[in-house]
């Protein structure tokens, strides 16, 4: 039979994961948005590139264009690397937003170490939840899972 310290820790600990599991929920949905505008923002800047590398291939100066006209790739070449730049600003923006709530899922799993039960309360499991242990491996799966589609994404840029 647990004493009442036992489970007064005990309880502690599943307030403490409650509240880590409304952060990863609360994360998830920002995580969804920042995936999605990613990839807008990333196929933008695909087409951004492929501009700058056909505008900078394109062979203007064989052309009978008037003076005026000549300056027109340069003056194209820099407004593409304004938008490029520009482009770069928001990526990075959006991982910022992956990177914050990063460390919020981080944070959540820290705080749910801090307390040290009773092995018997960790891995019991009850009507009503699942075990403690199962829940910190959640946890520390959906933390990886951020890193890693994180990485992924400064990856590709």
């Amino acid at each position: 039979m647990p004493n009442i310290v036992q489970v007064q820790k005990t309880e502690v600990l599943k307030c403490k994961l409650r509240h880590a599991f409304l952060a990863v929920q609360h994360c998830a949905s920002v995580w969804q948005e920042c995936a999605r505008q990613q990839e807008v923002q990333l196929k933008e800047l695909f087409n951004l590139c492929e501009q700058y590398q056909c505008c900078y291939e394109a062979n203007v100066e064989s052309l009978e264009l008037p003076a005026s006209l000549n300056e027109v790739k340069s003056k194209l070449l820099y407004v593409i690397v304004e938008k490029i730049e520009q482009k770069l600003c928001a990526v990075q923006a959006t991982i910022c937003e992956f990177q914050k709530s990063y460390d919020k899922v981080n944070q959540a799993r820290i705080n749910a170490f801090e307390q040290k039960p009773d092995m018997v309360y960790l891995t019991e499991s009850r009507a009503m939840s699942p075990t403690l242990a199962t829940m910190l491996e959640w946890l520390d799966d959906t933390e990886r899972q951020v890193f890693v589609h994180s990485r992924n994404i400064y990856l590709m840029k």
